[in-house]
């Protein structure tokens, strides 16, 4: 260990002071992070107030978000194993041994209407010029009409136009909410490193 006997003691001071700033800073954005994973959470539990089966509706997200190529990879990968256990359930799947015959344009309509459910900017929209343009945007502006369907059904989104008229506070996080780091506790939040245990921490919502 080298003995530092040179340093100004202005130097280490004012090192202490600017990093003491990005500490103060690194705090705040834990609680606001921890603020968001709070209400993530909670807007799990209005989805399943609505009806809707958290374990299916995260995996179909899960394949949604991911290329459409590697998904149907996986379910002919998953359809010759089943071929192989004789299980009938491997006709379902041969759909995906075939090629993609989608037309061009219905992917580019796809790709518009997943961006739009994704909440992606419209001017995410990768086509500069030319018919993909137009054709990826009614893709996009179909998805927001979907949405806003959605939203004019939804228990959870009428509840929280109650809300808005009536007391309008959040749930704040407190200090018990947070680890030694400054991070939610996992029984808190559950779903980010194991969906697996959302029954658990979803107990009582349809009670």
């Amino acid at each position: 260990m080298t003995n530092d006997t040179n340093t100004p003691d202005p130097l280490i001071i004012y090192h202490h002071s600017e990093l003491s700033k990005l500490e103060a800073d690194e705090a705040v954005a834990k609680a606001e992070l921890a603020a968001v994973k709070k209400q993530k959470l909670n807007y799990r539990k209005t989805i399943q107030s609505d009806g809707v089966v958290l374990k299916s509706f995260d995996e179909a997200r899960r394949m949604m978000l991911a290329d459409p190529d590697e998904v149907a990879a996986d379910f002919a990968e998953q359809a010759r194993y089943l071929r192989a256990f004789k299980s009938p359930l491997s006709h379902q799947f041969d759909l995906f041994d075939q090629p993609d015959r989608t037309a061009q344009e219905d992917r580019w309509k796809h790709d518009g209407f997943r961006a739009g459910a994704n909440a992606d900017d419209r001017f995410s929209n990768p086509h500069l010029n030319g018919p993909g343009h137009k054709v990826w945007d009614d893709g996009w502006l179909d998805a927001q009409k979907v949405i806003a369907a959605g939203m004019s059904i939804s228990k959870s989104a009428q509840k929280a136009d109650e809300d808005e008229d009536g007391d309008d506070e959040t749930d704040a996080v407190e200090p018990a909410d947070l680890g030694p780091d400054g991070d939610m506790n996992d029984e808190d939040f559950p779903f980010d490193p194991d969906p697996e245990d959302e029954d658990a921490a979803l107990a009582g919502v349809e009670g």
